[in-house]
């Protein structure tokens, strides 16, 4: 079971901080309203959170390492373009504001994005996804030939 606060935290951070912009946009007019995020009951925030966590993210149903090797062979036969080393953490962050990883976490306090980092390096991938035991479910995906 997931941590479901722990992505949101950073976003109502944020918002805070934009709330507080807003708010000084906003002081000169008396048509506007703006609600401080303190005075939000945990009902609401909660509500708000899971809207936004259910709404906006696809549920991933396998494991982090499936989805690793997922990725690596859309790479490899030609439908993505490669992760360069320097462009993994970029591209964990947005795959972790598309995808929900909730159901492959062991822990509550599991670190998705480092382990799916760790997955995705392509220095460590061969090791790291392609383990001796690990059965491959995604290698029957098929070359992409791209007309010229």
């Amino acid at each position: 079971m997931r941590n479901p606060d722990l992505p949101l935290e950073k976003f109502f951070r944020k918002m805070d901080g934009y709330m507080r912009v807003l708010q000084q946009i906003t002081s000169q007019s008396s048509d506007i309203e703006l609600i401080p995020l303190e005075t939000i009951s945990d009902d609401e925030l909660a509500n708000v959170k899971s809207i936004l966590a259910d709404t906006y993210r696809i549920r991933w149903r396998g494991s982090l390492k499936e989805f690793a090797e997922l990725i690596t062979e859309l790479e490899n036969k030609g439908w993505i373009d490669p992760i360069n080393h320097g462009e993994v953490n970029a591209f964990t962050r947005s795959i972790l504001s598309c995808f929900d990883f909730s159901e492959t976490q062991k822990k509550i306090d599991s670190k998705t994005e480092a382990s799916l980092m760790q997955y995705l390096k392509p220095s460590e991938r061969e090791t790291k996804i392609y383990s001796k035991r690990y059965i491959k479910k995604f290698a029957s995906i098929l070359f992409n030939h791209p007309k010229k």
